[in-house]
């Protein structure tokens, strides 16, 4: 291991050592597996604190560490003055005690995983360091990046999960959605600033202000990556072969997951 990974594991040590000291027993844990629509609900989450709060401007992907903190990243040391919605923190990590025990609400977001490894894959080729040189069939059977590490992840999280937002849920009904989810974590959001939020924040939307502002952390990827794709479900249908396939059902079956069957 080189000993510029070796720093940057010393550092995201230290700083989820830091989170964790300044956790708050109203936080929620947002928790999901890379590439599973957590930026745009992120977005959404930041456009109803500025409505709410009558601001004029909208939340982008370079505005929203702020509003939507990020757990080892984010100073939460900084008070949260907004009344609207607790705090919620995002995680891509899996669940592990005590490390996530407090605090004890947690928002599960996941999205069929099939669809997930394509952009996963896409992100993790357009990386300038420690990029993926390896073709989709073997990412997909890797199991520090690709379906079992999508299954590992979702079964650590999902015991403790307060509520389970599938992404496509949230993209076909995002009003309802929301509102069963934040009913489920004890808090209500008014239906008219939900709207506005979600309006204010469609994949076009997000995918025009990256087009003109840049790819956030530009420097890490290659010129040509761009981080809001389409945004579609089902997509893995067109991208899968046989193999693909066969690696997903036995996954599935094995971890006994209970969503995202596999075709029959």
């Amino acid at each position: 291991m080189s000993i510029q990974r070796l720093t940057h594991i010393g550092r995201q040590v230290w700083r989820n050592a830091l989170g964790v000291s300044a956790l708050q027993p109203s936080d929620v844990w947002l928790a999901s597996f890379p590439r599973s629509g957590n930026s745009w609900f992120r977005i959404i989450l930041g456009n109803i604190i500025y409505i709410s709060e009558g601001r004029e401007q909208e939340v982008d992907l370079h505005t929203l560490g702020e509003l939507c903190p990020v757990m080892g990243y984010t100073n939460l040391r900084k008070p949260w003055d907004h009344e609207v919605i607790p705090r919620l923190l995002k995680t891509h990590q899996p669940y592990r005690a005590p490390f996530f025990n407090r605090p004890t609400r947690t928002l599960l977001q996941v999205r069929d995983p099939r669809d997930v490894m394509l952009s996963w894959y896409n992100l993790r080729t357009n990386a300038k360091q420690s990029a993926y040189n390896d073709s989709f069939e073997h990412f997909v059977r890797d199991p520090k990046v690709g379906f079992e590490a999508w299954m590992r992840h979702y079964s650590s999280w999902l015991p403790h999960a307060t509520t389970v937002m599938p992404y496509e849920e949230l993209r076909a009904r995002p009003v309802s959605t929301l509102q069963r989810c934040f009913g489920e974590l004890g808090f209500t959001v008014p239906g008219d600033i939900l709207q506005s939020a979600v309006e204010c924040s469609t994949i076009e939307k997000v995918r025009k202000k990256e087009q003109e502002q840049g790819v956030r952390d530009a420097k890490r990827y290659k010129d040509t990556f761009r981080a809001v794709r389409k945004g579609a479900s089902g997509d893995w249908k067109d991208g899968y072969g046989k193999a693909e396939q066969a690696v997903y059902a036995e996954l599935h079956a094995h971890y006994g997951i209970d969503r995202y069957p596999p075709d029959p």
